[in-house]
């Protein structure tokens, strides 16, 4: 019966190396050409990037030139924004958590549900916005 138990062990064991094997193969080839692409877009790109690139509008299409100041203040106006709203609310939930007596079980229970609902309503999203 021993006997049995170890070569079934030992068999789950070399197929886990096995998968393991095949799942790091297929991230590392399907890596590789994402690499790629960035390397052929940093080579060719760098060229162009310059101060006036930077702190210039966008010119019409069919225009050379242009810039993407306005993006880069896009950005900043919803980094500060998102931040003035979630940096308060966050700070609050921590302080109404630490001053509250649960028990751990309980805090990481809620922490995993948040997660959960988290992915779900991406994947729901997702389906509204791409629908098949």
């Amino acid at each position: 019966m021993k006997n049995k138990e170890a070569s079934g062990i030992t068999s789950r064991i070399i197929k886990d190396k096995i998968f393991k094997f095949i799942v790091i193969l297929f991230a590392f080839l399907s890596t590789v050409p994402l690499l790629l692409i960035f390397f052929h877009i940093f080579n060719n790109g760098i060229s162009s990037l310059n101060w006036h690139f930077i702190v210039n509008l966008p010119k019409p299409v069919g225009e050379e030139g242009g810039g993407i100041s306005n993006a880069i203040i896009g950005t900043l106006i919803l980094i500060i924004l998102s931040s003035l709203i979630a940096i308060p609310v966050g700070i609050a939930c921590g302080i109404y958590l630490s001053e509250q007596e649960l028990p751990v079980a309980f805090i990481f229970q809620k922490r995993k549900r948040a997660g959960s609902h988290i992915s779900y309503h991406s994947v729901l999203m997702s389906f509204r916005v791409f629908p098949q």
